[in-house]
C-alpha cells in the first residue's frame, strides 16, 4: 500500500514573503472507508494522527516530530493489522 501525503491548510508568513507552513495533510491510499489526517496542532510542537474508520471519528493520537515520522508510524500500524 502507498500512502502519500497531500497538504490541506497553509500558514503563511504574509505578502511578499516566500514562506508557506504546512499545518496539515490528509492521508492518501488508505483502505476503502478510512481516512486519517496529520497536523500540527495549535501551541504544539509535535504531529498528531486523526483517523476516521467507516465514517467513525477517532481521536488525535501521537507525538511525532515530522508529518513523515507519522506517516511512518500509520503505515506501521496498517501493516500489523493486515
Amino acid at each position: 500500500m502507498e500512502l502519500r501525503l497531500r497538504a490541506t491548510w497553509h500558514l503563511d508568513s504574509g505578502p511578499g514573503t516566500p514562506d508557506t507552513r504546512v499545518l496539515r495533510y490528509e492521508v492518501e491510499g488508505l483502505p476503502n472507508g478510512q481516512k486519517a489526517e496529520i497536523a500540527e496542532l495549535p501551541g504544539r510542537n509535535q504531529w498528531q494522527i486523526l483517523r476516521t474508520q467507516n465514517d467513525k471519528v477517532g481521536k488525535w493520537a501521537g507525538d511525532f516530530d515530522s508529518p513523515e515520522a507519522a506517516l511512518s508510524a500509520l503505515k506501521a500500524e496498517l501493516a500489523a493489522t493486515t
